[in-house]
């Protein structure tokens, strides 16, 4: 259940105000597995940004993931209509071996010497802190996963391909891959999202339920707002779908 995640993640990049909004997440037959609420906070005075959202699985997702709730945060600056990044965090929460498990990876960015800097820390409720890890990842991102799609929008690109990094994604170098399909391709997306705006494709470059790079059809209004999004070809049931809330 750990990498269900993902699908909450690049459901939720908004545009424009304050807001908040709520996605269903659905798997087969099982309808509705979990849920996530998300929050945009724009302050246009100090030209500065914060995202979070929470992410948790219900039912039989619940059980078999150890009550496994997600948390994500990123903060920064407004710079021409682009959120830069300075703080992004990514909080797990679980049960294992009969306590309440917690980490955490906290990844500062660092502009002036293009770096950036990880820090984990892991511990069972209950026992005391441990020293965090700390060392800095051998490449350099301008985008976190938070502010990944955010700031896709504002890039003018003639490409019906290209690849962008993201801080939170692909793990060895942080490299999504967007496809914007063209022609019969574009029609048939298209219907499956149930959306008349331009479809895109992103492979997040892991094998996301044993698929081969997680392919991740995107669905999105004219403001830029994630309506829907399905994961393919997910081993033995096919499809993960998430739809925001209505």
């Amino acid at each position: 259940m750990k990498k269900l995640i993902l699908i909450f993640v690049f459901n939720v990049f908004l545009f424009g105000d304050d807001l908040a909004v709520k996605y269903d997440i659905k798997f087969g037959i099982f309808g509705k597995i979990g849920e996530a609420n998300a929050l945009l906070v724009r302050d246009e005075v100090n030209k500065t940004y914060e995202v979070s959202m929470d992410a948790k699985a219900f039912g039989m997702a619940n059980r078999l993931s150890g009550d496994r709730r997600e948390y994500f945060y990123s903060k920064g600056k407004i710079y021409k209509d682009l959120l830069v990044p300075d703080v992004y965090k990514h909080i797990v929460e679980r049960d294992r071996k009969g306590k309440r498990y917690t980490r955490e990876k906290t990844y500062k960015f660092d502009y002036y010497k293009q770096k950036i800097e990880y820090i984990s820390t892991s511990r069972y409720e209950g026992e005391p802190k441990k020293e965090p890890s700390v060392e800095n990842l051998h490449y350099f991102a301008h985008n976190d996963l938070l502010t990944l799609f955010f700031n896709f929008f504002k890039i003018k690109t003639d490409k019906e391909y290209f690849s962008l990094i993201a801080v939170g994604a692909n793990k060895e170098d942080g490299r999504v891959d967007i496809k914007i399909p063209q022609n019969r391709d574009k029609m048939r997306l298209q219907k499956a999202l149930n959306t008349d705006t331009q479809p895109y494709i992103a492979y997040i470059n892991q094998k996301i339920f044993s698929s081969k790079r997680g392919e991740l059809h995107l669905a999105l209004d004219e403001r830029g707002y994630a309506t829907k999004a399905i994961l393919k070809d997910v081993v033995f049931f096919g499809d993960i779908v998430g739809e925001i809330s209505k």
